[in-house]
């Protein structure tokens, strides 16, 4: 099952992170939040990726070209012109799609479609981590008989909020959970449905 990872966003809102990079690079703990994302799905078994790239993409061709020798130690035979990885590596398999700077989400995947073979795929975002068991959501999906699952989460308030009365604070809860439900970020998705309506929901 192919994992579609959505890396072609300008990162409008981590500029202070990503002025000179695109926001999958962004660094967590020492990895790019895309490593992490992409380690999170191979820990379920999902090994075959399709980066669907825009803005400052060739950063990211760069990052996989280059990421076994400079993340590992080497042996290196200058005579003949080769070098060896001493550490394994990610078992990964990694389409990088150029699909424009501008294009807007339905038309990227649209441009995926010679590349997705299997009936269903999963999708998310280059710039948004999680711990969601995989495995639940693609059960989750195929019990529904859908052409989309999408995950919708519950967030904290990013402020605290004030109870007043007669205006007078009489209480004050520290970032309290939101009632309403926003997406989450991780999709499965039918091939058919999707990818014939150039549809997102």
């Amino acid at each position: 099952m192919k994992v579609v990872i959505l890396c072609g966003g300008k990162g409008m809102r981590m500029r202070g992170l990503t002025e000179n990079i695109p926001k999958a690079l962004a660094d967590v703990n020492g990895k790019t939040i895309l490593w992490h994302i992409m380690k999170h799905y191979s820990e379920y078994g999902h090994q075959e990726f399709i980066l669907p790239l825009g803005y400052k993409g060739d950063q990211i061709k760069d990052y996989f070209v280059n990421l076994a020798w400079r993340k590992n130690n080497l042996k290196i035979d200058l005579l003949n012109n080769q070098y060896d990885i001493l550490e394994k590596t990610e078992p990964w398999n990694i389409t990088c799609i150029d699909t424009g700077q501008d294009t807007m989400t339905g038309a990227r995947i649209k441009q995926l479609e010679e590349y997705i073979e299997d009936d269903i795929f999963l999708l998310t975002y280059g710039d948004g981590l999680s711990d969601i068991d995989l495995d639940k959501l693609i059960a989750f999906h195929k019990e529904k008989g859908k052409t989309v699952t999408l995950t919708g989460i519950k967030k904290n308030n990013q402020y605290g909020v004030l109870d007043i009365e007669d205006g007078i604070a009489k209480g004050f809860s520290e970032k309290p959970m939101l009632n309403d439900w926003i997406n989450g970020g991780f999709f499965v998705c039918n091939k058919d449905g999707i990818l014939d309506r150039n549809q997102i929901a």
